[in-house]
């Protein structure tokens, strides 16, 4: 069994971080996109991922990290199901972009 290293949550050997328990997670940009367009009229928080491409193509080959900022249960005012409000870094895009996941979405990640 590999051993997490202390210092960043790393598995020794592997070049994947440990995501249990974690406020961060590395994602593919697909991935962003699927669920933005899955959550479309689900949650108010959305990155418009086409805008995203159309400023900056080369994004769609990258990871991008989301950063779960608090959890939330309105959509437009009326409560929903609880999910999570993330910020999301893309690499070289200095925007601030927001993307509510469902829990069980940032449980798959």
């Amino acid at each position: 069994m590999k051993k997490k290293s202390k210092k960043n949550g790393q598995v020794k050997g592997n070049s994947h971080h440990s995501n249990s328990n974690s406020s961060v997670k590395q994602i593919s940009f697909n991935t962003l996109h699927r669920i933005s367009h899955e959550n479309y009229g689900r949650f108010n928080q959305n990155v418009w991922t086409e805008k995203v491409l159309e400023n900056n193509p080369g994004v769609s080959g990258l990871n991008v990290i989301l950063q779960k900022i608090m959890e939330h249960n309105h959509f437009i005012g009326s409560p929903s199901e609880q999910h999570y409000r993330c910020i999301v870094h893309i690499p070289n895009d200095k925007n601030f972009l927001l993307q509510d996941v469902s829990i069980e979405q940032w449980n798959s990640f």
